[in-house]
């Protein structure tokens, strides 16, 4: 019975608030502690290599944004661990292997992308390309489909050719001004 008089010690109610404030960043740290462990050991991307600091957090890969060129950083980190995908967050990999892209990017078993990828096209409503939801952007990809065969680009060259000509029409009409060609380029990107 000695132990119950010394827990009803330790929770009376002063004493109680004391620990529980103490115990609070005492969590906190264990918690980001075992964390970090996981992704260092037993995150699904833990087997590729990359620095330790952005194993645990996305604060490197925040402060290599802030430089004016990551790309060249992360170029160093491929030829320092002669790795073709390199670890650059918990849960970011940066591949400089063209033939990566077809394991990644392929439709048989789709690796998905985070939702976060995607706000950087700032688009209303999604489309066939900013669809997160797998049978949404399958039945989209169906009905586009059609028009990324051979056939369906041919059948729709002479309108890519009619329209390219009006652009090149109108650039020769406003050569002589400042011309912003921000839609234009969008136009010819979406075709």
């Amino acid at each position: 019975m000695e132990w119950e008089r010394y827990l009803a010690g330790w929770l009376s109610p002063g004493r109680f608030v004391v620990v529980a404030v103490a115990a609070v960043p005492f969590l906190a740290l264990t918690f980001s502690y075992c964390r970090g462990l996981y992704r260092l050991y037993w995150h699904p991307l833990s087997k590729f290599p990359g620095p330790k600091e952005a194993t645990k957090s996305d604060l490197w890969l925040y402060h290599q944004d802030l430089t004016p060129f990551p790309e060249d950083t992360f170029e160093d980190l491929h030829r320092q661990y002669g790795a073709k995908a390199i670890r650059i967050a918990p849960n970011e990999l940066h591949i400089n292997e063209t033939s990566l892209y077809k394991a990644i990017y392929k439709q048989s078993n789709p690796f998905p992308k985070h939702e976060q990828f995607y706000l950087g096209f700032a688009t209303e409503a999604p489309t066939s390309f900013t669809e997160v939801d797998k049978a949404k952007h399958k039945e989209r990809r169906r009905m586009l489909s059609s028009m990324f065969s051979r056939a369906g680009v041919l059948k729709l060259e002479d309108l890519i050719w009619e329209r390219l000509k009006l652009l090149e029409n109108k650039i020769d009409r406003l050569c002589d001004k400042d011309i912003n060609l921000y839609n234009a380029f969008s136009g010819i990107r979406l075709i």
